[in-house]
């Protein structure tokens, strides 16, 4: 899920391969939880009370769910994850600089 959003940024197959394989060199797989929507959309309701209604999407929300699964900390560049964290503190977040 990951590989396939930052994907999404690159200009070439050269790019894309090179992405692909540094995310497999540094970071292992883990699966999704099953079933994540509830949680998904009650996670998006909770955006919008605190006014983050156009705020992270449901694949950022489900990276977070996975890593709460998983017991790991999400890295990230923007401001998405950190929003999540503010309505679920039990997601791990480290922002990069």
């Amino acid at each position: 899920m990951v590989e396939s959003e930052m994907l999404q940024a690159v200009q070439s197959t050269a790019d894309g391969m090179r992405v692909s394989t540094l995310l497999n060199s540094l970071f292992g797989w883990v699966p999704c939880p099953d079933d994540p929507w509830q949680q998904v959309i009650g996670i998006q309701h909770d955006l919008i009370k605190i006014g983050h209604d156009r705020g992270p999407g449901a694949i950022d929300i489900l990276v977070a769910l996975t890593a709460v699964q998983h017991r790991l900390t999400v890295l990230h560049l923007d401001n998405d994850f950190a929003a999540i964290a503010k309505v679920r503190p039990d997601i791990q977040v480290q922002q990069l600089e």
